[in-house]
């Protein structure tokens, strides 16, 4: 009886361990790319679901990308839509810088590279931000490459985490 209470203690505090690491994150989701490529007319959306108590809270919004470590560019555009709750839409070209050189002289990947991939995340949005009203915010992110069948991207997401003030 003793061992079955020390390992149901073992499995809360496990438990409350993984539930507990990323109280900042209000919403978080990606997208699988096609393995042949990115067509600049295949968007990846995302609808985030905003109650009436979100509003109150302040947000920054991020765009993760997760490419091959042997994709072409140091950059990459996109054309990001939203429409929120009222219908309302705008359009805005976004660009992120995915690559530097440093004080090497030798040029990394922002984000993290394991197994011939890169994962980064990209803030969207610089300032903090609330979400006006209530209701389901719809994003398509759609990439505006030169190319029209963009390769080397992996996964496409988004990441929205409650900034505490």
């Amino acid at each position: 009886m003793k061992s079955f209470a020390v390992r149901l203690l073992l499995l809360a505090g496990l438990v409350m361990l993984v539930t507990s690491c990323d109280k900042k994150m209000f919403y978080s989701e990606s997208i699988d790319v096609d393995e042949s490529g990115w067509s600049m007319n295949d968007g990846a959306t995302f609808d985030i679901e905003v109650s009436p108590d979100d509003t109150s809270q302040v947000y920054l919004c991020y765009v993760d990308i997760r490419n091959r470590s042997d994709y072409r560019y140091s950059n990459i555009y996109f054309f990001i839509k939203t429409v929120t709750p009222d219908n309302n839409m705008s359009v805005d070209t976004v660009e992120f810088v995915m690559m530097g050189q440093g004080d090497d002289g030798q040029w990394h990947w922002g984000g993290k590279e394991s197994g011939g991939y890169v994962d980064g995340r990209y803030p969207l949005s610089r300032q903090p931000f609330k979400f006006p009203q209530p209701g389901t915010y719809h994003f398509e992110i759609r990439q505006a490459m030169r190319d029209t069948l963009l390769q080397g991207i992996k996964n496409i997401g988004m990441y929205v985490e409650k900034v505490e003030m």
